[in-house]
């Protein structure tokens, strides 16, 4: 893209173009900080979505109570290593 050439100083344009360009600069530059802010919030709406849904997720997996927990029912109930039998084995 061709860039229009600054003005010559005796240009009667030179002050418009001086004036557009400062304007556009500072558009840009508001542009940018609005983008990032914008992106910021996003990122934190969706950092506390994660850490929510995360948070129901665990407490659901690690219930105390049995009836609550969802791990027993997806993996069955947990298993412990007895040394005497030399093998895996149920809750005692």
């Amino acid at each position: 893209v061709h860039k229009k050439k600054r003005p010559a100083a005796n240009d009667p344009h030179r002050k418009t173009y001086d004036h557009r360009h400062r304007e556009a600069v500072k558009a840009a530059k508001d542009n940018r900080q609005r983008a990032k802010e914008t992106l910021d919030a996003k990122r934190a709406v969706l950092a506390d979505r994660t850490a929510a849904a995360n948070s129901v997720a665990l407490t659901a997996l690690f219930s105390t109570r049995p009836e609550e927990s969802q791990f027993d029912f997806l993996y069955g109930p947990p298993l412990f290593f007895n040394h005497e039998r030399g093998a895996y084995v149920g809750p005692p």
